[in-house]
């Protein structure tokens, strides 16, 4: 095997590990101590940064749509 794809794949199982340990572990913990691990907060910023994006899509997708119609 290739040196470069064996490091390839302990990276990836470091990053899993770390995610997994980071995103889903230590809020259960702090779920028992003080109660509710979700961050709202974050939640909604990710939502509201989603529909910015969306939006920024659509746009897109309007203009190049235009310019099609005006080329026909």
């Amino acid at each position: 095997m290739n040196p470069t794809v064996v490091f390839q794949i302990i990276l990836f199982a470091i990053m899993t590990i770390y995610i997994l340990v980071k995103e889903v572990l230590v809020p259960r913990r702090n779920h028992k101590k003080n109660g509710n691990p979700l961050n709202i907060d974050r939640f909604y910023q990710e939502f509201i940064d989603f529909k910015k994006a969306q939006e920024k899509w659509n746009d897109k997708i309007e203009a190049k749509v235009e310019k099609l119609e005006e080329k026909k």
